[in-house]
């Protein structure tokens, strides 16, 4: 059931993700987040909507759980709010790209989400692929192990790094070799 109605939502979703692509959403620190979703509930544009359908605690819950834990994967074209953001360079084609070369796209319908992941596939050759950033590295690992017990083929971990915000050479090193010790290959890309 939704919480408003359609118009509402995409008018409020607007909003908060033009204010997160304002403040650099993905590299803002836990306690600037918190800031944040106070400064939300009590914005008309945003708390004001939501707040004529319940209560202020449940506007911040709902800005939190529901539009702003989509913002990454809309960043990355993928979910139900992809076409809010304007194409930031981390689509699966895009990361399978970066990281495999053209020849690498995703098989129909293996895109998924917790982590960002897909089949990748050229020609005959058949990988999974799941890719994030840095402060993702326990998920993805995770996902590239459980991945390459149970699925065909070979599972890549590829990590996002952007410009200002690049992993440390010593961290870079220890997430690879972790990678390697699990048999997973591991890639590590600058995307826009």
């Amino acid at each position: 059931m939704p919480l408003l109605p359609n118009a509402l939502e995409i008018e409020v979703v607007r909003r908060l993700y033009e204010d997160a692509q304002r403040l650099d959403w993905l590299h803002l620190s836990m306690a600037a987040r918190r800031v944040q979703y106070v400064r939300w509930v009590e914005n008309p544009a945003v708390g004001g909507v939501l707040t004529q359908f319940v209560p202020a605690s449940a506007a911040r819950v709902w800005i939190k759980d529901g539009p702003m834990k989509e913002f990454s994967r809309a960043c990355a074209g993928v979910g139900r709010f992809a076409s809010f953001v304007p194409n930031s360079g981390h689509t699966p084609e895009e990361v399978l790209r970066a990281s495999l070369g053209s020849d690498w796209v995703p098989s129909p319908g293996s895109i998924g989400v917790k982590p960002l992941h897909c089949t990748a596939e050229s020609g005959a050759a058949r990988q999974f692929v799941c890719w994030g950033r840095p402060g993702d590295y326990k998920h993805l690992l995770w996902a590239a192990i459980r991945a390459a017990e149970f699925r065909v083929g070979k599972a890549r971990i590829v990590l996002i790094e952007s410009l200002g915000h690049e992993l440390r050479g010593d961290r870079r090193q220890e997430f690879k070799r972790l990678a390697v010790r699990c048999g997973v290959d591991f890639d590590l890309v600058r995307l826009k």
